[in-house]
């Protein structure tokens, strides 16, 4: 038995299989670039958390909070 990539190329001479195969292909590249940054995403979050940052809700807060406490700045 040959491994994946044998059999794709084999597979990928018969011309409608190829054609499918292409016209998905950007819809699963579009995917993993989307999976990839959902998990440095999560992984920016843990070290964040980690380290003891500041959420963007807290941030959010303390801006705020402090424009409301002196308008004039």
């Amino acid at each position: 038995m040959t491994d994946f990539k044998d059999f794709l190329a084999e597979q990928l001479q018969d011309p409608e299989i190829l054609a499918e195969y292409q016209a998905l292909e950007s819809e699963y590249n579009r995917m993993q670039a989307m999976y990839k940054l959902q998990a440095e995403l999560e992984r920016g979050y843990q070290i964040g958390q980690k380290e003891g940052w500041l959420s963007v809700d807290e941030v959010e807060k303390a801006i705020l909070g402090a424009s409301i406490q002196d308008p004039g700045n």
